[in-house]
């Protein structure tokens, strides 16, 4: 570093000569050779005042200080150029600060006369409403308060017809009546609709299940000055005059619906009620019980439908008969004779199907249920042998130690006792002494080995252990079971005497 500091020493540095666009800018020229110098002389205070100048990472011993800042560069602290800069910063960063404050207590003068001058219109707001209180001498439909001429009264200085808006329609003009209190304005028109609906509200006094609220005759209602009924449009139907005239209306919901619609309700209600009354003396006729239907039936000829005798098509695929039997009303199930008789000859076959299935499966020779001493023995073994296992897997969740131990059950002569035991152990002797019906809930994964056809089932249920029965060679069970042993012993010798084993390099 000293070698490349001395030679460019040799060389002068001048700022690049501005263009005559821009701003003009004195020259500076800097001589290298006057610039002082970091060196071994200077003491550690003037060294690490030189780190703060540059900002540069401090150090307790003068090796460090010397490393850190390059011995043969510029000295910064020692230029009174570059201290008069630092005064200048500090002086600017002092007004910064000082208009940053004068701008904060203006902006608080401000929001100081601006909240005044809120407060006072409110003031001045609610003297004018007091003011203006016994103008308010009026009623108007629609609206619960007395009400004053809208031209009467002023808001804010000013008169309130220039700025009013009708609380109902929107508009700006034709304003006549206002609430102070309510800040509620309402134009001649809509006051006119209110007066209207106002003086014919005591006349809806008919109930009807087609609407929640109280209905009026249309002929004498009145809308806009009119009859309602030369206009009004039944919402059911969506017919109108000169077709259609509607009966009954709502003038809150502007609603309307003509007599044939209202018939017809009639009509519907009527029809429900009647079939409620048939539905409940069927229900007591379902009395039969049969083995293709969970529900009871009842005789088909026996139930009514509208006022009617039931008529309804089978419902067995690919019969097409209406002359049905049997039916269930809840379910809607019909069933004719002839297929209600194949449906119970075909339940009865699968149920006793089942049935053998079931005892078959249950069938285990007494050397299976109940292996001699010569099969239990786990030193002389069998041909084949079976072994099973129960544990945890690697889930993340549960203690994980490793795969199971496999433990050993029985031997055989012959892969197919060992099968059998297999499935017995499996379904009848499992770890949580579930049927096996309780274990076919849940998904069973049965495998075969090619060459010996030796049998393998697993289980997981969720949240519990894997349950494993299978059968293998006595070879490959004497490979398994105790070298699993043999490791685990091996790697208990080996974790009490890590320390003592001495350590070989090669």
């Amino acid at each position: 570093p000293r070698k490349l500091l001395t030679d460019r020493s040799s060389t002068s540095i001048k700022m690049p000569p501005k263009s005559s666009s821009s701003s003009s800018m004195p020259q500076v020229v800097v001589d290298p050779k006057t610039l002082p110098r970091i060196s071994s002389e200077l003491t550690i205070a003037q060294l690490k005042d030189e780190c703060r100048v540059r900002s540069v990472k401090q150090a307790t011993n003068k090796t460090d200080l010397l490393m850190n800042l390059k011995i043969g560069s510029v000295r910064l602290s020692a230029i009174p150029e570059f201290h008069y800069i630092e005064a200048v910063k500090k002086l600017m960063e002092e007004e910064k600060q000082k208009i940053s404050e004068e701008t904060e207590k203006y902006a608080e003068q401000h929001a100081a006369l601006e909240n005044e001058k809120y407060e006072k219109k409110i003031r001045l707001r609610e003297e004018e409403k007091v003011s203006q209180k016994s103008l308010h001498t009026h009623r108007c439909a629609g609206h619960e308060c007395l009400v004053a001429e809208t031209i009467a009264l002023r808001f804010g200085g000013k008169a309130r017809i220039q700025n009013c808006r009708c609380s109902k329609c929107g508009s700006s003009e034709g304003c006549i009546y206002s609430c102070e209190g309510c800040n509620w304005d309402i134009c001649a028109s809509c006051l006119g609709k209110l007066n209207e609906y106002s003086s014919q509200q005591v006349k809806h006094v008919h109930k009807s299940t087609l609407h929640p609220c109280l209905l009026a005759e249309t002929a004498n209602l009145l809308l806009n000055g009119r009859q309602r009924s030369l206009t009004a449009v039944c919402d059911r139907c969506r017919k109108g005059p000169p077709q259609q005239l509607c009966q009954l209306s709502c003038m809150k919901c502007d609603w309307d619906v003509c007599a044939n619609c209202i018939a017809l309700h009639e009509q519907e209600k009527q029809r429900a009620a009647r079939r409620r009354e048939e539905q409940i003396i069927n229900k007591s006729k379902h009395s039969i019980s049969v083995n293709y239907h969970d529900c009871p039936l009842a005789k088909t000829s026996d139930l009514l439908l509208n006022g009617m005798p039931r008529t309804a098509s089978c419902c067995w695929p690919g019969c097409d008969s209406t002359q049905c039997k049997w039916s269930c009303e809840s379910c809607h199930f019909d069933i004719c004779a002839s297929c209600a008789s194949k449906a119970n000859k075909l339940n009865k076959k699968r149920k006793l199907g089942e049935d053998i299935i079931e005892e078959k499966e249950e069938v285990f020779a007494p050397m299976i249920k109940n292996p001699s001493a010569a099969n239990l023995d786990p030193k002389n073994l069998k041909k084949f042998v079976v072994w099973k296992s129960s544990g945890y897997p690697y889930d993340g969740w549960h203690s994980y130690e490793g795969d199971p131990q496999k433990e050993f059950d029985s031997s055989y002569d012959t892969i197919l006792q060992a099968n059998s035991r297999v499935k017995y152990v499996f379904y009848y002797k499992n770890v949580w002494g579930l049927s096996k019906s309780e274990l076919n809930e849940n998904r069973v994964d049965e495998s075969v080995e090619r060459t010996t056809g030796g049998l393998t089932l697993k289980i997981h249920p969720d949240d519990s252990e894997v349950f494993t029965v299978s059968a293998v060679r006595k070879e490959v069970f004497e490979y398994l079971a105790p070298q699993q042993h043999q490791d685990e012993e091996e790697e208990e010798e080996e974790e009490d005497h890590y320390y003592q084993k001495p350590f070989v390099s090669f």
